[in-house]
């Protein structure tokens, strides 16, 4: 198993590890990440990846997104996700320059507003392959607020590419 705290959210969100940098506070939602470790399998490196993070209701996007009724975009949720991908990469030793390539079908389902509380993130990575340099991965997620699913997200990918020594 392992278990990221926020500090080390932060080293990763300065670029101070040999991955992708991660988006820091306020882009960054998460702030604790944990998983059962990955398996190997026919789908290559798979498994499951979860983080927590407690909504700020101070946070200024509530005041760009909308004046009068405040709610968290959708499409920052959905990025969390992909980067809780990427951070599952780098857990497995997956390391060098990430980029998300798919977002897929994302489905906004209950709002996130400066009301909710607790935001769980759920990534499953179902199939990993290296091609010419490049490790992708096929992923789904889930974004709980309080406890309901905010957002379903199927058909995403990141890829990696590999730093090649010269």
């Amino acid at each position: 198993p392992v278990e990221l705290s926020a500090e080390a959210l932060d080293i990763m969100s300065a670029g101070g590890t040999n991955t992708s940098v991660l988006a820091s506070a306020p882009w960054r939602l998460f702030t604790k990440v944990y998983n059962a470790g990955p398996v190997n399998d026919k789908d290559g490196i798979v498994g499951t990846i979860h983080a927590q993070g407690v909504v700020d209701p101070e946070n200024p996007i509530f005041g760009w997104h909308f004046a009068g009724r405040p709610l968290l975009p959708g499409v920052l949720l959905q990025d969390q996700l992909l980067q809780l991908a990427g951070v599952y990469a780098m857990v497995c030793g997956i390391t060098g320059d990430g980029v998300a390539r798919v977002s897929g079908k994302a489905k906004f389902m209950v709002p996130v507003t400066p009301k909710t509380r607790e935001l769980i993130f759920e990534v499953d990575i179902i199939r990993t392959r290296l091609t010419r340099g490049i490790t992708t991965a096929d992923a789904e997620g889930r974004v709980l607020a309080d406890g309901e699913v905010a957002v379903k997200v199927s058909e995403m990918m990141i890829a990696v590419k590999h730093h090649v020594e010269s």
